[in-house]
Formats: structure tokens, C-alpha cells, sequence
């Protein structure tokens, strides 16, 4: 509601300004108040918009001082929205701006704005570019939405605009879709332009993405690089924990070896073990996110003073429960294998001090 009358009243305002043949100073006096979230939305769709205007006004004659007056009329934008602006740009050293004779606003093209300008264009021009953008955009909106939240209001928002032009619906749908293909939210309800659903959650996978503050695409490189490591990885634990030989004193002149599980660091490491394989596993998000909770009561567990046995098992137990529905792999026996050791001798997790 208050978005909404911002608009109303800043369109209205501007239509009775042109009416008078008056129009705002383009500078904000001391201790003008706007509100943060206006301030952003400016900036964030017109910065861009300016810079790439002004380059394309100033080709050939980059130290061509020009009066912004048209693009605040060409855009309908207030002195509170192009004060901000001009001074964005000009903190980025994109441009350099000053009054002109007349008392005007105008700015010259800066070389560092002549080249974010051109990449503007070729990343606008990348669709590859632009499915970033939006992959990530449409994932950083969703914690602010209620779970779940419709994605039509996304292209409400500031972060709708790339580099000053709006997404389409296309563009979000399709980014909404890879999302809830790789897991990161899931969709409900009325199909959004192939997205499968314009009802959105953000799940587990896509706040750990935020919480690590990567970009979607080095969320999933990493998630894709542990699952090629994770075989690798297994086996040499597994073979390092449950076959390696274990001699025992000599009958005789023959020496007897057989193959042990023994008590040493591998099963105090489940709760790590858990996180780095998990994902490899095949198992459903369900199951997953129970192997995740127990990692984390394992850790808890083994942090504290005096581990309860009842809860160790109880812990383990369930743990063995989502295991067992994984597809068989040496990741997923090496896991079982140690739940196992976890309910028969639950001594061999804890920590030695």
C-alpha cells in the first residue's frame, strides 16, 4: 500500500509541476529526508539507465559536459530520485557532475563509466549474463517473502531491473524453474511461465546458498565438485576405517591378520562425514535434510560434558532409518557402517580429552 501511493503521489506531483511550467530544483537541500528503500529502488533502476543514456549521448566526445535535464524529463524522475542518482554514479567514478551557467545539473562521461556502460551492453545482450542475474535476484527476494511467496511480486521489486532494463516473465519464470529443478526452492500452485508453480519456498539448500553468500552458480559448482569428490572420498575412509589390517600378537611363527572396525577418529568425524557425502547420497530432500539435522545433534552431543546415551542412540537410530533409503554406494555403507559402530559402542563418538 505505501509503494503504491509513492507512486500515485509522485506521478500526480509531477503532472502538476508540468501543468505550472515549474519543476523542482535539482539539488536536495540540507537534511531532506527520503526513505531508504525509495533511495534504493532509484538507484538501483536508473544509475544504470543514466550511465548507459549518457554514454550513448556522448559518443565520440566523452568530455562533452551534458545537462541532465532531459533524461530526468525522458524518465518522470524527481529531484529526490536524481539526486541520489548522480551522486551514485559519481562515487562509482562513472561521471563527473556540476552546475552548469544556468544553474543546471549536467555531468561528463568518466573513462571508468565509458567501459561499465559497454559492459552493461554485452552483459545485457548475454542471455546466459542475464539468467544469472536473475537466478540469483529471485533467490535473495524469497527469505523476504512469506513462505510461501508469489513470485508475480518479484517484478515489483528493485532487483527485477538488470542493469536498468525490467525482467521479463520469461526471464523469471525460467530462472524459477532452474532454482527448483537444483533444489534451492520449491514451487506450488499456478504454473509461472514453466516454472511449474508461482507459489515459492525457499528450501534448505537455498538458505545454506545465502548463508554462505555465493552467487546460485558457485553454490551448485561447489555442491557438484563435493558430489565427484565424495566417492573418492568414501572409499579412502572406508578402507582406511573398516580394512585396514589389524595384526595380533603371532601364533606360533605366522603372524594373524583379520579386518576390524576399529576405534579410532573416522567415527568421531560422522557429524563432518554426514555433511561433506550427504549430498552425493541420492537421497530425497526429505531424508536429506533429516541426515543434516542429525549431523548437527551429533555435534551438539559430542560438545557436551556429558553425552546422553539414550539421545546418542535415539540420534543414530534415525539417522540409520534415512541411510538405509539411499541407493547403495561406498559413501552410503562407509555412513551405515559407522551408525552402526554409533548404536553398538556409542563411547567410540566421543571426543578424547
Amino acid at each position: 500500500m505505501t509503494t503504491a501511493l509513492y507512486w500515485y503521489f509522485r506521478d500526480l506531483y509531477w503532472c502538476l509541476s508540468v501543468a505550472a511550467h515549474k519543476r523542482p530544483a535539482h539539488r536536495l537541500t540540507e537534511g531532506s529526508v527520503q526513505h531508504p528503500d525509495r533511495v534504493f529502488r532509484a538507484v538501483h533502476i536508473h544509475a544504470p539507465r543514466l550511465l548507459q543514456w549518457l554514454a550513448e549521448v556522448t559518443t565520440g566526445r566523452q568530455d562533452r559536459p551534458v545537462p541532465l535535464e532531459e533524461f530526468r524529463r525522458e524518465h518522470r524522475l524527481l529531484d529526490l530520485d536524481i539526486a541520489p542518482i548522480v551522486a551514485h554514479c559519481e562515487e562509482r567514478g562513472w561521471l563527473r557532475a556540476f552546475e552548469d551557467q544556468d544553474g543546471e545539473t549536467a555531468a561528463v562521461l568518466l573513462a571508468c563509466g565509458a567501459e561499465a556502460a559497454s559492459r552493461m551492453w554485452e552483459e545485457l545482450a548475454n542471455t546466459a549474463a542475464v539468467a544469472r542475474y536473475t537466478q540469483d535476484a529471485v533467490l535473495r527476494w524469497c527469505p523476504a517473502q512469506g513462505q510461501p511467496g508469489n513470485i508475480a511480486a518479484f517484478r515489483r521489486e528493485a532487483h527485477s531491473y538488470f542493469h536498468g532494463r525490467q525482467l521479463s516473465p520469461h526471464e523469471v519464470g525460467g530462472a524459477l524453474g532452474y532454482l527448483a529443478r537444483h533444489g534451492l526452492v520449491t514451487c506450488t500452485g499456478a504454473d509461472f511461465h514453466g516454472a511449474g508453480g508461482s507459489m515459492v519456498e525457499l528450501t534448505d539448500d537455498g538458505l545454506a546458498c545465502l548463508q554462505h553468500g555465493q552467487s546460485v552458480a558457485d553454490h551448485l559448482r561447489d555442491l557438484r565438485r563435493a558430489r565427484e569428490a565424495a566417492p573418492a572420498k568414501a572409499a579412502s575412509v572406508y578402507n582406511n576405517t573398516f580394512l585396514q589390517p589389524v595384526h595380533q600378537p603371532q601364533i606360533g611363527d605366522s603372524p594373524v591378520q583379520h579386518n576390524q572396525i576399529s576405534n579410532f577418529a573416522p567415527a568421531r568425524d560422522l557429524p563432518d562425514l554426514l555433511r561433506e557425502l550427504g549430498p552425493g547420497l541420492g537421497l530425497t530432500a526429505d531424508n536429506l535434510t533429516e541426515l543434516r539435522r542429525a549431523a548437527d545433534e551429533l555435534t551438539v552431543l559430542q560438545r557436551a560434558d556429558e553425552p546422553d546415551p539414550a539421545r546418542w542412540r535415539r540420534v543414530v537410530g534415525s539417522l540409520g532409518r534415512a541411510l538405509r533409503t539411499a541407493p547403495d554406494s561406498v559413501g552410503a555403507r562407509l555412513l551405515l557402517a559407522l551408525t552402526q559402530q554409533g548404536l553398538d559402542n556409542v563411547g567410540q563418538f566421543l571426543p578424547r580429552h
